[in-house]
C-alpha cells in the first residue's frame, strides 16, 4: 500500500519552509541593520549574559565619568577665585605697606583705607562664590553665605557660617574624593599663636588663660580726674571739671613759669599758653604716652606749680558691664557674652583711656584683618601717626598668614583637580577597552552576515518557485 501526500500536508510543509526561510532572511537583515550579532538573549545566552555584565561596567564607568566632569568644573572654578582672592590680598598688603610709609599723609590714608575696604567688598565676594547653585566655601552647609557681616560693638566684623565638612564626590565603586575646602580653612582658619595687646592704654596680658578669635576691642574708660597742687597752683582747675581727660592713674604736673613750660609726668616739657589765649582757660597738656589733662589757668597766679593729677576709670568689652581699673589686679576677668571672649587683663600699667585693639594672633579672618586696617587709617579715635602704625603692625602678620592660607588652598585644589583627570583618563582607556570586549560579543561580523542574508533570500527564493509547483497537483495527480 503506498502512501499518498495529501494537498493539505503538501501546503502545509511548502508553507514551514517558507516561514523558516523568510525568518533567517529576517534576522540576518536586523543585524546587517543594526551590525549586532546577539538581537534577543535567545540567540546567544552565554554571549548576552556577557554582553550584560559589560554594559553595565560601562553605564558604571560613564556615572563616574560625568561626575568627575561636574567636579573637575568645579575644582577648575575654585582654583580661578582663589587665584583670583590671592592677588587681591597681595594688592591689599601693598596698600598697607604704602599706608605705613612714613611721608603718607592723613589725607592719603583716607584714600588708601577706601582701596582697603574695595578689596575687603571683591574677598567677600570671592569667598562667597557659588556654582550651579552650590557654594564653594561653605562645605556642606548650603542654606545661606558662608560669610557674613554683623555689627559688634560698632565695627564691622564677618564670620564664617558653613561647616567644617568637605563636600565629597564618589568616583569609583569605594572611592570617594573631597572638591571642597571649608572656606572656614581659607579665609579664617584658626591658628590660635597667642593675644597681644597694642598697647595704647598700658593694658597688658593677664595670667590667665583665654578664650576668643579675631580683633577684639578693650574699652578703657576714663571716669573722673582730680587735681592736688602746692600753694603756687591756687586758682588751677581742671577745665570742664576733667570731663575731656584721659589720665588714669597718678600723674605729677609741673608749670614752670619762668621756662614758661608744663610737664606732665615724664613728658616733654610743653609751652604754656599766653596770658589771655583762648588755650589759656582750656589747656591740653600731654605726655609722649598721649596722657591728656585739661587745665583752666584762667584764674592762676603764675606762680611756680607742681603737684600730681589722678584719673579713675573703667574697663568693658561690650561697653555695657564695665569693671573699675584699680591699678593694682594682674588678673582681671572680662567677659563677652555676645562674642564668648574671655579676657584677663592685667591692669597695673594702666595709663590712660582708650579703646585698645587685642589681637588673638592666628584667628584674624583676612576681612576683619582689612576692616580694621581701614578703620585705623582713618583714625576716627584720633590717634598719633605712630600709634596708628601701631595698631596697623599688630595686624599685618594676619594679612601675609591669610594669603599663605590662600595659597596652600590653591594648591589642594590644584592637586585634586589634576587627580581627577588622570582619574577621568583612565576611565575613559576602561571604557574603550569595555566598548571593545562588547563589541566582540555583539557585533555582527558582515561579510559572514550578508553571505547569509544572500543564502536566505536564495533559499526562500528556490522554497517560494518549489512551493508553486507543489501546489499545482490535482486530484488527478493521485489517480493511478
Amino acid at each position: 500500500m503506498s502512501i499518498r501526500p495529501t494537498q493539505a500536508s503538501t501546503f502545509a510543509f511548502v508553507q514551514q519552509g517558507m516561514i523558516d526561510n523568510y525568518a533567517k532572511l529576517v534576522d540576518a537583515q536586523a543585524q546587517v541593520s543594526s551590525g549586532k550579532r546577539i538581537l534577543r538573549p535567545s540567540d546567544d545566552p552565554v554571549g548576552a549574559s556577557q554582553a550584560l555584565n559589560l554594559r553595565t561596567r560601562v553605564d558604571g564607568l560613564e556615572r563616574f565619568l560625568d561626575a568627575i566632569g561636574g567636579g573637575t568644573r568645579e575644582l577648575d572654578t575654585a582654583a580661578s577665585v582663589l587665584q583670583d582672592a590671592g592677588g587681591l590680598i597681595a594688592e591689599g598688603r601693598s596698600v598697607v605697606l604704602e599706608a605705613l610709609n612714613g611721608s603718607t599723609s592723613p589725607a592719603d590714608r583716607l584714600v588708601l583705607a577706601t582701596k582697603l575696604r574695595e578689596i575687603k567688598a571683591q574677598l567677600l565676594t570671592q569667598a562667597n562664590s557659588a556654582v550651579g547653585g552650590r557654594y564653594l566655601f561653605a562645605g556642606t552647609e548650603q542654606r545661606a553665605d558662608p560669610f557674613r557681616t554683623s555689627d559688634v560693638h560698632g565695627a564691622a566684623r564677618v564670620s564664617y557660617a558653613g561647616n567644617q565638612d568637605q563636600q565629597e564626590l564618589l568616583v569609583g565603586s569605594d572611592l570617594k574624593m573631597a572638591i571642597g575646602i571649608p572656606g572656614g580653612e581659607i579665609f579664617a582658619a584658626q591658628e590660635f599663636q597667642g593675644v597681644r595687646f597694642e598697647g595704647l592704654t598700658g593694658a597688658s596680658l593677664g595670667a590667665t588663660a583665654n578664650q576668643g578669635r579675631g580683633p577684639v576691642t578693650l574699652f578703657v574708660r576714663h571716669d573722673t580726674s582730680t587735681l592736688s597742687l602746692n600753694a603756687g597752683g591756687a586758682g588751677i582747675v581742671l577745665a570742664a571739671g576733667g570731663a575731656n581727660d584721659n589720665v588714669i592713674g597718678t600723674h605729677a604736673l609741673t608749670l614752670d613759669p619762668v621756662a614758661g613750660t608744663a610737664t606732665l609726668g615724664a613728658g616733654p616739657a610743653r609751652p604754656l599758653p599766653s596770658v589771655g589765649s583762648p588755650n589759656y582757660s582750656n589747656f591740653a597738656l600731654t605726655n609722649d604716652q598721649g596722657d591728656l589733662v585739661h587745665l583752666d589757668l584762667s584764674a592762676w597766679g603764675g606762680t611756680a606749680t607742681t603737684g600730681t593729677v589722678v584719673g579713675t576709670g573703667s574697663m568693658s568689652l561690650d561697653r555695657s558691664a564695665w569693671t573699675p581699673v584699680d591699678l593694682v589686679s594682674t588678673d582681671v576677668e572680662l567677659v563677652d557674652a555676645t562674642t564668648n571672649t574671655v579676657l584677663h587683663v592685667d591692669v597695673t600699667g594702666i595709663h590712660r583711656s582708650g579703646d585698645e585693639l587685642v589681637s588673638f594672633e592666628g584667628t584674624v579672618n583676612i576681612f576683619d584683618a582689612l576692616e580694621s586696617i581701614a578703620a585705623t587709617l582713618e583714625n576716627q579715635a584720633g590717634l598719633s601717626t605712630s600709634e596708628q602704625d601701631t595698631r596697623v603692625r599688630l595686624l599685618f602678620g594676619e594679612i601675609d598668614r591669610n594669603h599663605d592660607n590662600v595659597v596652600a588652598a590653591l594648591s589642594t585644589v590644584g592637586s585634586r583637580s589634576a587627580r581627577l583627570k588622570d582619574l577621568e583618563e583612565h576611565y575613559a582607556d576602561a571604557g574603550i577597552e569595555l566598548q571593545t570586549q562588547l563589541s566582540r560579543i555583539e557585533d555582527a561580523d558582515y561579510s559572514q552576515v550578508v553571505l547569509d542574508m544572500m543564502r536566505a533570500e536564495q533559499t526562500l527564493q528556490a522554497t517560494q518557485s518549489l512551493g508553486s509547483r507543489l501546489m499545482q497537483t490535482s486530484l488527478l495527480n493521485f489517480l493511478r
